[in-house]
């Protein structure tokens, strides 16, 4: 589970697409990793913490929700996001928490 690339992942309702928010070294430490859901439509306008993103996953990234997952639940990598919409994310996680 790689910082920055979108998953599909299996739930008991079905698949779901995450962006995987925290770092490589504690994914691997843990097994597990901190998500934020990929909406599959766009929720509302970009915000700080609703970005909108169009690969490899379209829809909406909302960063005021997230999953800790264990690595169980990753069924494929669909693959990285890009570096803008990556940079968006940490901007909207810093509004998020106050850094």
């Amino acid at each position: 589970m790689k910082r920055g690339h979108v998953y599909e992942l299996s739930f008991a309702g079905g698949p779901a697409h995450v962006l995987v928010i925290s770092s490589d070294a504690l994914n691997e430490q843990n097994k597990t990793a901190t998500c934020v859901l990929v909406y599959p439509q766009r929720v509302r306008e970009a915000t700080l913490v609703d970005i909108p993103v169009g690969a490899p996953s379209s829809g909406t990234i909302v960063l005021g929700e997230f999953r800790t997952l264990s690595s169980a639940r990753f069924t494929q990598d669909l693959g990285p996001v890009d570096e803008r919409v990556m940079e968006a994310v940490e901007i909207g996680l810093r509004a998020v928490f106050d850094l």
